[in-house]
């Protein structure tokens, strides 16, 4: 491993996409549990849409990528927007 390699490799989104991760352990059970339904279905719905995705990219199913591209770049437009 190569200093600063993986911090190159990765970029800044996975320091944002992990930021649970460098939360206390307890806080989060207690978030996570004290919303036990809507996070449970959240993960759910992140399964089945990687799910999904990793079909498509088996099966070289370029329209079925091209439409879950889309779809997350819109809905990543829209975050951006509601700020």
């Amino acid at each position: 491993d190569q200093p600063g390699f993986r911090r190159f490799a990765v970029g800044a989104g996975l320091r944002d996409s992990t930021r649970i991760a460098a939360g206390e352990e307890n806080l989060w059970v207690g978030i996570m549990l004290a919303n036990a339904r809507h996070t449970a279905a959240g993960l759910l719905a992140v399964e089945r849409r990687a799910a999904e995705l990793r079909a498509a990219i088996e099966a070289n199913d370029i329209p079925t990528l091209r439409r879950l591209l889309a779809e997350a770049r819109i809905a990543r437009q829209n975050l951006d927007r509601s700020e």
